[in-house]
């Protein structure tokens, strides 16, 4: 098992891992897809894939899951998707007259697709805290993500805007 990041993305389209994992190199952070169909890989439909590192660690696990413009599951994805947006939605309640609650709400209802990375339990170093960085980095920058981040709560780039505890 291991932790998990989330990154709540509203961009239209969900990038080919391939896109991503280019950019990862323009900011000298260099990463190999270990496992998945090489031209899937370059599509849109990717769903998950093990991104490594460095060799000798254990991977960071990416996986994609898609909602329908109303946030949920679509019926080509790979179905948790809206579970996932309708379990956070539920936990954070009734924003009432909280803004922040309202916003993360919004942003949760307009979601896209979920990026949810699994870090290695106790195999992660710098240069792995880096890699999920820059991967979320991405999202945020190019797919109008929201980061959750288990244990923690919800941030925008690295300030926790609203904490969700007891995950």
């Amino acid at each position: 098992m291991g932790n998990y990041i989330r990154a709540f993305c509203v961009g239209e389209e969900v990038p080919p891992i391939t896109k991503v994992v280019q950019w990862l190199g323009t900011r000298d952070v260099h990463v190999k897809v270990a496992d998945g169909d090489p031209m899937k890989m370059q599509s849109r439909g990717w769903e998950q894939v093990s991104l490594v590192y460095k060799e000798g660690k254990l991977p960071i696990i990416a996986r994609c899951t898609r909602t329908d413009a109303k946030g949920s599951a679509s019926a080509g994805g790979n179905g948790s998707a809206g579970d996932e947006l309708k379990m956070f939605i539920e936990r954070i309640g009734q924003p009432g007259k909280n803004k922040v609650k309202k916003r993360v709400v919004d942003h949760l209802k307009a979601t896209r697709f979920i990026v949810a990375l699994r870090l290695p339990k106790g195999d992660m170093d710098d240069a792995g805290w880096d890699a999920n960085g820059q991967i979320l980095t991405y999202f945020l920058d190019h797919c109008g993500a929201l980061i959750q981040a288990d244990g923690e709560g919800f941030y925008e780039g690295a300030k926790l805007i609203l904490e969700l505890t007891g995950e």
